[in-house]
């Protein structure tokens, strides 16, 4: 489902009352006119996913595991065969060269969710635990969409009144360049995941809001998704080509 088409699904089929949205600490907030519209939009969105995506993504998963056309050093070989396996090179606080690559940020977070599946595909006694590798992706996948945006050299950081900060994840993906380089669905799929307008997990791993028995499949599935969606966004080139 594509950005027009949750657009045109969006007429509203609630009443014209008031809507409070509780969180996982049961604190209710009332939507205003935009935020109503915006949660009816993700609503759609939310129903899409359940009904459709992550069934056909899990029957596929399923199938590539069972035929043994899938596995995890399979997914991984295709990780590492795109820019998420090149060294970047930052400057740290000292002003030094610090090189890293975007696997050695996820990679160890990827290769366990996968091992958990795979395993639970195998095994129908084994019991995965999914926690680890979506504690750690959820909130690395900010950090991917944080170093797209210095590489295309859109700027990261906010000036306020106390000082300047680090843009948030809200931010990154507000943000009118970044929207120019990462697709609508892509960034309607990230908003849906790890911000308010959907499940808001970034938020509630963050701060411990999250129940240790409400880490599910769906959420690794989905986490997953965005990583293979984030391997298309090669911008390493672009300072080369500027040269």
């Amino acid at each position: 489902m594509n950005t027009d088409q949750l657009s045109s699904s969006n007429k509203s089929l609630l009443p014209p009352f008031n809507i409070v949205l509780f969180d996982k600490n049961t604190n209710g907030n009332s939507l205003s006119k935009g935020e109503r519209s915006t949660y009816e939009k993700f609503r759609t969105l939310s129903i899409h996913l359940q009904s459709f995506t992550i069934p056909l993504i899990e029957r596929l998963f399923i199938a590539g595991i069972k035929k043994n056309r899938m596995n995890c050093d399979e997914v991984l070989s295709y990780f590492n065969s795109t820019w998420f396996s090149k060294s970047l090179a930052e400057l740290d606080s000292k002003d030094e060269r610090d090189g890293f690559s975007m696997m050695e940020f996820v990679g160890a977070g990827i290769e366990f969710l996968l091992i958990q599946f795979e395993h639970s595909v195998q095994d129908e006694k084994h019991i995965p635990t999914y926690q680890l590798a979506i504690d750690s992706l959820a909130l690395k996948i900010e950090g991917i969409i944080r170093i797209i945006a210095r590489l295309a050299k859109i700027p990261v950081t906010k000036n306020t009144n106390n000082g300047t900060y680090e843009m948030l994840l809200d931010d990154l993906l507000r943000e009118e360049r970044i929207n120019s380089i990462i697709i609508p669905e892509d960034i309607c799929l990230i908003k849906y995941l790890l911000t308010s307008c959907g499940w808001n997990l970034r938020n509630d791993i963050a701060h411990s809001f999250i129940k240790p028995k409400h880490y599910t499949k769906t959420m690794a599935i989905l986490l997953l998704l965005v990583l293979f969606r984030l391997t298309k966004y090669d911008l390493t080139g672009i300072n080369d080509s500027e040269a």
